[in-house]
């Protein structure tokens, strides 16, 4: 149970962390206005442009990654929902 707490915060804070790091004035924000200028907006929210909508996308593969690629639906869903609602 731990384990998946510790993998809620992770995703939680590394869906903030890229969020943050494309918008306008920071690290990638020309990368971020580059992309908000030619990618439609519903591609663009689930990769970098929506905080609700990141973990759906960087949940699944850092799940994917921290569980080596062994899938438990149930366990997924609880930390891509609590990880959008951190």
């Amino acid at each position: 149970m731990s384990e998946l707490l510790q993998l809620i915060v992770i995703v939680g804070l590394w869906s903030w962390s890229v969020y943050n790091a494309f918008k306008h004035g920071q690290i990638f924000g020309v990368v971020g206005d580059w992309l908000r200028a030619r990618v439609p907006e519903y591609w663009l929210k689930p990769v970098l442009g929506c905080m609700v909508c990141m973990p759906s996308i960087h949940g699944t593969a850092l799940y994917m990654l921290f569980h080596n690629w062994q899938w438990d639906f149930v366990s997924w869903i609880v930390t891509i929902v609590c990880a959008s609602g951190m």
